[in-house]
C-alpha cells in the first residue's frame, strides 16, 4: 500500500509541475526546444485580426482609403496622371524572417491585376522580453519599438499579439503565422 501511495504522488507531482510549465497562452505545454531555437526562421502571416475581426489584406481599398500614397518613399511619384487603382492591388504574402543573431526582415509582396510588383522588404532588429513572454521589434526610422505578446510558440506556429492604446481607447491586434 506504501508503494503505491509513493506512486500516487509522483504522478501528481509530475503533472502539477508540468502543468505550470505553459509559459504561452496557447502552447506548447511542454518542449524540449528553447523559445530561440523555435522562433528562428521565416514565417508565413497566414491570418490577422483587429479587435477579434478577421482583416482582408486583400482589401487594399479599405486598408489604404485615408491613406496618401505620395506620403509613401517609392521612387515614382503618384500623380492624378498615374491614378494607382487599390482595387485592383492585392497582397500576396507577408512573411517574417528571424534570424539567429537577432536581426531579419518583414517582407509584402503584391499583385497589380495579374502583375507581380517588386517585393518591399524592412531590415528589423528582433528580442525577445526578459521573461520571454513578449518578442520585441525594433525598426529603421521608428522611434518607438514593437511589443508583440507571444501567444503561442511552437516549431510551426507563431501567434501574437499587440494592443495600441490611442486616446484611452485599446486595439489589438493578432496575427497567425506559421514557419516555412
Amino acid at each position: 500500500m506504501k508503494k503505491y501511495s509513493i506512486i500516487i504522488i509522483a504522478i501528481l507531482g509530475f503533472s502539477m509541475i508540468f502543468s505550470s510549465c505553459k509559459k504561452y497562452e496557447e502552447g506548447p505545454s511542454f518542449t524540449l526546444l528553447t523559445a530561440k531555437k523555435r522562433i528562428v526562421g521565416i514565417w508565413t502571416l497566414n491570418n490577422a485580426k483587429y479587435n477579434n475581426v478577421e482583416i482582408d489584406l486583400n482589401d487594399m481599398q479599405a486598408l489604404f482609403d485615408s491613406f496618401n500614397l505620395s506620403d509613401l518613399d517609392f521612387d515614382t511619384e503618384f500623380s492624378e496622371d498615374m491614378p494607382i487603382d487599390l482595387s485592383q492591388i492585392s497582397l500576396k504574402t507577408v512573411k517574417l524572417n528571424l534570424k539567429k543573431d537577432e536581426t531579419g526582415y518583414l517582407s509584402f509582396e503584391f499583385v497589380y491585376g495579374i502583375f507581380p510588383m517588386p517585393a518591399y522588404s524592412q531590415a528589423i532588429k528582433w528580442e525577445f522580453s526578459e521573461k520571454k513572454d513578449d518578442l520585441v521589434i525594433k525598426v529603421e526610422n521608428l522611434a518607438e519599438d514593437q511589443n508583440f505578446k507571444i501567444l503561442k510558440l511552437t516549431k510551426e506556429d507563431l501567434y501574437l499579439e499587440r494592443t495600441d492604446t490611442n486616446l484611452g481607447v485599446a486595439s489589438i491586434f493578432n496575427f497567425e503565422f506559421e514557419k516555412d
